[in-house]
């Protein structure tokens, strides 16, 4: 007589976690907090090297790297820097708000369109270090 295998994932928890996490298993909506890190990762890359920065002066005390470069000029971009530096000194929870907050201050920024090549060279160092460093968070 043959034996079955019966390859079950059981999940339980809150029905309306459940609903959420059906909708992804399913591929009817796609977890979009991933996405959301990776654009505050290149904000705070871009903020670490002065190529964002502030429009006024700021403190972020467990960093301090990613405001030393200090205010910037008053430009959509570093407003934009400065809105999303907001959400990370708020320790603001990766909810649906603030994932949509994330992609809109991120395409704000303009640093999609911005290539590695054309970042300056003492930047591209302070990156460049911060990544080598971190890689493994």
């Amino acid at each position: 007589m043959s034996e079955w295998c019966h390859n079950r994932l059981e999940i339980t928890g809150k029905s309306v976690c459940i609903d959420v996490m059906l909708q992804w298993i399913n591929g009817t909506d796609v977890p979009r907090h991933r996405h959301a890190v990776q654009q505050s990762i290149q904000l705070f890359l871009a903020g670490a090297a002065g190529i964002l920065k502030p429009v006024r002066t700021t403190s972020y005390p467990p960093c301090q790297g990613l405001v030393r470069a200090g205010a910037g000029l008053s430009t959509a971009a570093n407003q934009v820097f400065e809105s999303w530096l907001a959400l990370l000194l708020k320790d603001a929870i990766l909810d649906a708000e603030t994932i949509r907050a994330v992609d809109r201050l991120y395409h704000q920024s303009g640093l999609g369109a911005l290539k590695w090549e054309n970042i300056p060279g003492p930047a591209r160092e302070v990156m460049a270090e911060l990544i080598a460093r971190q890689y493994t968070d």
